[in-house]
C-alpha cells in the first residue's frame, strides 16, 4: 500500500512540475511576442494642424443675357434714309441713326409746293439711339419703304450683362441676394470676372428642383457677349482662423469624426468636432490643439494604443 502511494505522490509532482514549465513557457512566450511588437512599430506620417481660412463652395452654370437691349421702329408709314450703320458696329446715345421721311415729303418735292403746313407735315422722322450699346440685328435698309412700327435694327448695351443660372434649391438656404460670386468664361480662355446676386427667383423648375438666380456682371473692355456659357462659383460658408487638417487624416466611424494622435510612441484615438468638411480639408471646432502629432498617413490600419514610428521623410 505505501508502495502505491509512493509512485501516485511522484506522478503528480512530475505532472504539477510539468505544467508550472508550459506556463513559465507560455508566459515568456508571451513577453517575447510583446516585446517583438513593440520593435516593429508601425510607421505612419505625422503632422500638425495648421492655423488657416477654409471655404465651401459650389459651381453651377449659366448663360449671359443682356441687361439693355431694343428695336428701333418706324411711327409712320415711310422711306428710310441714310442708315448706314451696320452689324456689330457701335453707337452712343442720342447719336442719329437714320431717318424716315413721309410719302407726302416725295408730293412736295414733285410739286415743288411751299405750304408751310404741308413743310411741317413732311418733315422726317430722325431713328435715335435711345441708349450707347451695339447693333446686333439690321432688318431693313436706306430705301427701303417701311410701315408704321415696323421694327428697322437692334441695339443691345452691353456695358453690362445678366447672367442667369440654376441653383439646386437644397441650397436656397445659404445664397443670398447681394453675395458676390466668382464667374468664369471657358470659351474666354478662362477669363474671370466677379459679380454680385442680383435676384432669387420665387419659383423652382419641378422637375429640376433648380431656381433661376440672376447676376449682375460688368463688362470690362467689353470682352463679353451675348449667350456666353459661364462657370459660377458660390461661397456657402467660410471661417478664419480655425483648426485645419488634411482631409485624409480624419476617419469617420459610427460616433463620429476621430483622429488617431501619435503620444509617448502610441497612436491614440481622437474624437473630433467638425466646423466644415470640404474635399481637401477639414475644419475642426473642438477634441486638438495646434501642438497635437496627427497621424495623417497610415492611419486607415491602425487601432488605438498600437506602437508607432514617425516615418523617414
Amino acid at each position: 500500500m505505501k508502495i502505491i502511494l509512493s509512485v501516485l505522490l511522484t506522478i503528480f509532482i512530475v505532472f504539477s512540475c510539468k505544467n508550472e514549465s508550459e506556463k513559465a513557457a507560455l508566459i515568456k512566450e508571451r513577453i517575447h511576442l510583446k516585446q517583438k511588437a513593440a520593435q516593429n512599430k508601425v510607421a505612419v506620417g505625422i503632422a500638425q494642424p495648421k492655423v488657416g481660412s477654409i471655404r465651401k463652395t459650389i459651381t453651377i452654370y449659366g448663360t449671359l443675357k443682356p441687361k439693355r437691349q431694343t428695336r428701333l421702329s418706324s411711327q409712320f408709314n415711310g422711306r428710310l434714309q441714310n442708315l448706314h450703320v451696320v452689324v456689330g458696329d457701335y453707337v452712343r446715345k442720342g447719336q442719329t441713326i437714320a431717318a424716315i421721311f413721309s410719302p407726302k415729303a416725295e408730293v412736295l418735292n414733285s410739286q415743288k409746293a411751299q405750304a408751310d403746313k404741308l413743310r411741317r407735315e413732311v418733315q422726317p422722322f430722325n431713328l435715335v439711339a435711345p441708349f450707347s450699346g451695339t447693333v446686333t440685328q439690321k432688318m431693313r435698309y436706306s430705301g427701303d419703304v417701311v410701315a408704321a412700327g415696323e421694327a428697322i435694327l437692334q441695339i443691345m448695351d452691353d456695358s453690362d450683362f445678366y447672367l442667369w443660372g440654376q441653383l439646386p434649391a437644397v441650397y436656397l438656404p445659404q445664397v443670398k441676394t447681394g453675395q458676390n460670386v466668382r464667374i468664369v468664361f471657358p470659351d474666354l480662355a478662362e477669363a474671370v470676372y466677379t459679380g454680385f446676386i442680383e435676384a432669387v427667383n420665387g419659383a423652382t423648375d419641378a422637375q429640376t428642383q433648380t431656381v433661376p438666380i440672376r447676376i449682375s456682371v460688368r463688362n470690362k473692355n467689353h470682352l463679353l457677349k451675348a449667350h456666353l456659357f459661364a462657370k459660377i462659383t458660390i461661397v456657402l460658408k467660410k471661417f478664419k482662423q480655425v483648426l485645419l487638417l488634411p482631409r485624409r487624416a480624419v476617419l469617420l466611424g459610427q460616433q463620429g469624426f476621430f483622429v488617431f494622435i501619435k503620444k509617448n510612441g502610441r497612436a491614440q484615438k481622437q474624437a473630433l468636432q467638425t466646423a466644415l468638411v470640404t474635399a481637401d480639408s477639414i475644419a475642426v471646432a473642438s477634441g486638438l490643439t495646434s501642438k497635437d502629432s496627427v497621424i495623417v498617413l497610415g492611419n486607415y490600419e491602425l487601432k488605438n494604443d498600437m506602437a508607432v514610428k514617425e516615418a523617414v521623410r
